[in-house]
């Protein structure tokens, strides 16, 4: 066993289409990384952070009780959580939504993050997580290695390896 769990943030992304009966717009290998995420979080072999405004993205109404009870019980985990957007991180969300409106205002072809989406990325900077987890790639991945000036890994969720069966060689009798 590592000396360290892995420090993982996920995006509300994720915890949608684990929950969700039907998520949109997620491709099966996608969610087998997600579900190869979970596993990993419920064997206890990672730690989980998300910012509560997660919360406020996975919609109670959205799902079924028992999936959302599975959400709350799951960031009620001991190597789970939801963290506070408090006041360092909104400054810093703040802070990368600015770099990224300047740099488009002198004439960068950016998108310009959401609040939320900064929010995000500013928890995970803040809690110097080892990977941020997305499934919403076009909002995140092309930030993948700096973040307005700050260092952090973004990843979607790589599938499992596929499992390979070596089978004894067959006799060719003739």
């Amino acid at each position: 066993m590592p000396d360290r769990l892995e420090l993982q943030y996920w995006d509300s992304s994720l915890f949608i289409a684990w929950l969700s009966n039907h998520p949109q717009n997620v491709s099966a290998e996608d969610m087998e990384g997600v579900r190869a995420l979970v596993r990993m979080a419920m064997a206890g072999q990672s730690r989980i952070i998300t910012s509560q405004i997660t919360f406020a993205e996975v919609l109670e109404g959205k799902m079924t009780p028992e999936a959302y009870g599975t959400f709350e019980k799951f960031l009620k985990k001991r190597n789970a959580g939801a963290v506070a957007a408090h006041l360092a991180v909104m400054r810093l969300a703040g802070n990368i939504r600015s770099h990224y409106v300047d740099l488009k205002s002198h004439g960068a072809n950016l998108k310009v993050l959401k609040a939320p989406d900064a929010t995000h990325l500013a928890t995970a900077i803040i809690h110097k997580v080892d990977v941020f987890y997305t499934l919403d790639s076009s909002d995140f991945v092309w930030l993948d290695g700096d973040v307005a000036g700050y260092r952090l890994n973004i990843k979607v969720p790589p599938a499992p390896p596929q499992k390979t069966f070596d089978f004894p060689p067959t006799s060719t009798n003739s």
